[in-house]
């Protein structure tokens, strides 16, 4: 039966709507892969002053949902004063006084879940010069979205594969040991003066004051491979460095101050941060590690903070199921450190734990899945460095507080 005329020319259209679409997604796809950098959120230097005339001081950054502060003493006075920092509903939310800036002279505030701080000042009366200063402020926006295309790493583009930890329904009934591995998971939020920044990575603790990650989180390079290594974990970055283990819903704040880079390892891409805890903390369940290598087809799941997210559970993928699942060290292609899987991932997982379906650990996951741009075809999937290689090279002294597992 022949078509009439307007039926053909919706036909025409749709088919050249469709046509669009596809290759619109493959347009999305079939660019070269990313550099790995991690740099989300929003550095930037502040003003306010704090004296006993001017007690109060504001901040705001609309569209964020976390801010932080940096405070430091700018002159010393014989009287005691104490500053609180205040949410947007000006709940206090910590409590300030001089002993807490013995050393450094300055410290970042707690985060704060919301568009603005308020710090306040009492004790101190009379004219006096300025206390405190604000000197910097970081800002994670309330919405990241997905890059084109994905800024690491996905299955499906823009369907991201990944629940919420805490709120994945039944995870805590069928699989408890997976939720409680989350405790142990940190969200590293780092900022540096020169060049003004601030960025987030993933890691985990090994020890209640061992902390890993990626050695490529130490700076905000597009490319860390071709950086000069002296600008990765400076002074700078170490000393305004947050490990947050509560990112999420709970109210109980986790965060730990870092002290120093132990071991840092730019050839297998990792870093062990010596932590100290800011107030009192409970022990952390902490995950053993893996000595052997992951096989084709293993099932494996990540728990990380991607997009700089509240925990994230991604799980349903395997090591290497499209590309071969050994693969070349990120800086010296003739050594196989790597591994690959296709669990998904994105800006601000570098150095999640690659979990074992038994819940060793079992990699350190550090780089984004490749495309040849001429054929869209996958060239290589996500990589992890594989934790036997890094036990390999561990300082012993550190290698001896950790619980390992082998087949």
């Amino acid at each position: 039966m022949e078509l009439s005329p307007r039926t053909r020319t919706v036909t025409a259209l749709v088919a050249l709507l469709l046509l669009c679409v596809h290759y619109r997604f493959a347009d999305a796809q079939c660019v070269a892969s990313p550099s790995p950098i991690t740099s989300l959120g929003t550095a930037e230097h502040r003003t306010e002053r704090i004296d006993s005339t001017q007690r109060r001081a504001t901040l705001t950054r609309l569209g964020s949902r976390a801010l932080r502060a940096r405070l430091r003493v700018v002159s010393q006075h014989p009287c005691l004063w104490t500053a609180v920092v205040r949410d947007q509903k000006l709940r206090p939310v910590q409590t300030l006084s001089p002993a807490d800036f013995v050393g450094s002279g300055f410290l970042w505030t707690n985060r704060i879940n919301s568009s603005q701080l308020t710090i306040e000042m009492y004790g101190c009366s009379g004219e006096q010069s300025t206390i405190l200063a604000v000197d910097r402020l970081i800002s994670i926006p309330d919405t990241v979205p997905l890059k084109r295309p994905a800024y690491y790493s996905l299955k499906d583009f823009g369907r991201p594969d990944w629940k919420e930890l805490y709120a994945e329904s039944g995870l805590a009934e069928t699989y408890p040991e997976r939720v409680i591995s989350g405790d142990s998971i940190g969200f590293l939020m780092l900022s540096s003066d020169e060049p003004l920044a601030a960025w987030t990575c993933t890691g985990f603790m090994l020890t209640d004051t061992l902390f890993l990650t990626n050695w490529h989180c130490g700076a905000p390079e597009e490319d860390p491979r071709r950086a000069p290594e002296g600008k990765f974990w400076t002074e700078d970055v170490i000393q305004n460095a947050i490990l947050d283990l509560s990112w999420d819903s709970g109210s109980v704040s986790r965060e730990f101050q870092v002290l120093r880079v132990e071991q840092p390892n730019r050839e297998l891409d990792f870093a062990v941060l010596r932590v100290k805890p800011l107030g009192k903390q409970a022990p952390i369940a902490t995950s053993a590690l893996a000595n052997w290598a992951p096989e084709t087809g293993d099932h494996v799941y990540i728990i990380h903070h991607p997009l700089a997210m509240k925990k994230q559970y991604s799980a349903a993928c395997r090591v290497g199921v499209g590309t071969p699942h050994l693969f070349a060290n990120w800086v010296d292609s003739t050594r196989a450190t790597d591994f690959t899987h296709d669990c998904d991932t994105e800006g601000g997982s570098s150095g999640a734990p690659v979990f074992a379906k038994t819940g060793e650990i079992i990699g350190l996951h550090h780089l984004a899945y490749e495309f040849d741009p001429a054929s869209c075809k996958v060239v290589s999937e996500n990589k992890a460095v594989s934790m036997s290689e890094i036990l390999k090279v561990l300082d012993p002294e550190l290698r001896q507080a950790l619980t390992i597992h082998t087949h």
